[in-house]
């Protein structure tokens, strides 16, 4: 897979884009109590990109959906020693943790016991998704606890189909890219695999971004976007 995301770099860095590099092996640790290629893969790709400053690591994704596991011993010291050999292999470059499948998780309290992370330079990765078992003010809480902490955070994926049980219209909103927005927060969103175009920003987000206030291309609305922060209930 390294000549495809040498390319994938290739394109974002002519572009001027910042670009994400993720290990992607989804629920892993709940199948396997086992973390794959992870370090496999990150010593060859870690290396490669060092010097890029457009590149960001983001560790893993969904590692797990169990969150006794990112307490457990065995599991906290592989994360540690994956961490560790990213952040020598390629000091500057930017690290993304956790990537939580879930704002269900007690995100706040699980980066609060990585305290060997460099927060400087590292951020938590969440999706903005839910859980059917929760509701959705307890998630949002566990969101709210964790931006307001001292850490960095990133959205690193939120998706458009409402029909699916884990995504919901947070705040009443139907794009969640709107609560991101006014939350502050960076964000992408999530399609499913075999989408290869843009239809979904061009049909759905774009439209909606410029109809409510938050159309983040146009610096004369940046304004109205801040201030529509208030409108979201604590």
């Amino acid at each position: 897979m390294l000549p495809y995301l040498d390319s994938a770099v290739k394109n974002a860095t002519e572009s001027g884009m910042n670009i994400i590099i993720n290990y992607h092996n989804v629920g892993e640790y709940i199948h396997t109590k086992g973390f794959g290629m992870m370090a496999e893969f990150w010593q060859k790709v870690a290396p490669r990109y060092k010097d890029n400053s457009l590149v960001y690591f983001e560790l893993n994704n969904e590692q797990t959906w169990n969150s006794a596991d990112y307490f457990n011993k065995a599991f906290k010291s592989t994360m540690r020693s994956v961490y560790q050999q990213v952040r020598t292999a390629a000091p500057k470059r930017h690290i993304i943790m956790f990537s939580f499948n879930s704002m269900g998780q007690p995100m706040k309290a699980i980066a609060d016991d990585y305290a060997w992370v460099d927060w400087g330079v590292t951020s938590v990765g969440f999706h903005f998704y839910g859980w059917q078992t929760q509701s959705e003010e307890s998630e949002l809480a566990n969101l709210n606890e964790l931006i307001n902490s001292e850490y960095t955070t990133i959205c690193t994926e939120w998706g458009y189909n409402l029909t699916e049980d884990f995504m919901k219209p947070y705040y009443g909103y139907q794009v969640n890219a709107q609560a991101l927005e006014q939350l502050k927060q960076s964000w992408i969103d999530w399609r499913d695999w075999s989408e290869m175009d843009l239809a979904e920003t061009r049909d759905l987000l774009i439209p909606d971004a410029k109809s409510k206030g938050y159309w983040w291309a146009d610096a004369t609305v940046s304004s109205s976007s801040r201030n529509l922060k208030s409108a979201i209930p604590k």
